[in-house]
Order: structure tokens, then sequence, then C-alpha cells
């Protein structure tokens, strides 16, 4: 019987171990980056929607209110003047609207934004 030799493969050893345990922990380090990212990706997303469908509700609503005003006058013979009013705070309400989305669109693609203040829900007295 001849004796058998078998071959092991060589364990890395010396900078060959370092550099792959260095690579190793970079790549842990990495994927627990991203991790974090897209959580704080997550949790914006989270806030930014809360706030988004309260800025968007506010002229919904005030739009859906004036469309039943208006219906309200059609059906009264002399509504000539109260309707237009209430067609121009729909028109502007479906403005502030757009208006509040094509910012968030700009916020998105990150183009500079324009800050100004938000319109007053107050309306004047007339």
């Amino acid at each position: 019987m001849m004796p058998t030799h078998t071959r092991s493969t060589p364990s890395p050893s010396g900078p060959a171990l370092q550099r792959a345990r260095r690579q190793r922990a970079e790549d842990q380090a990495r994927a627990r980056r991203e991790e974090l990212a897209h959580a704080q990706r997550v949790a914006t997303l989270g806030e930014l929607s809360a706030s988004l469908a309260h800025e968007i509700t506010q002229p919904l609503t005030a739009i859906a209110a004036n469309v039943q005003a208006a219906r309200r006058m059609l059906a009264t013979p002399a509504a000539g003047d109260e309707l237009k009013e209430a067609l121009g705070d729909i028109a502007g309400d479906a403005e502030r609207a757009g208006s509040i989305v094509q910012r968030l669109r700009a916020m998105v693609r990150k183009q500079p934004g324009e800050r100004q203040p938000m319109p007053s829900m107050r309306r004047s007295p007339g």
C-alpha cells in the first residue's frame, strides 16, 4: 500500500488574513450605513407624508365646501356675485394645493427650493 498524502488548502495568514478581515469589516460597516440611511429615509417619508396630507387636505376641504356652496347658489335665482366669489375661492385653493405638490417635487429632485410663507387660511372680511 502506498502512503496517501492529502493536500489541504493553505489557510490565509499574516497580511492576507488581515486584508480579508478588514474587507469583511468594511463590508459590514457599509451594509449598516445603508440600513441606517434607509431607516432615516423611511422615517423622513413618514413625517413628510403626515405634513403633506395636512397641507393638501386644507385646500381640498375648502374646495369641497365651496363647491357645495356654489351648488346651493345655483339653485337660487340671484346668486351671480356670490357664485363668482365661490368659484374664485375654489380656483385659489386648487392653485394652493398644486403649489404644495410642486414644492414637494422640487424638494425630491434636489432643486433649490423657493422659500415662501404659506398663504393665510383666514379670509379677509368682505
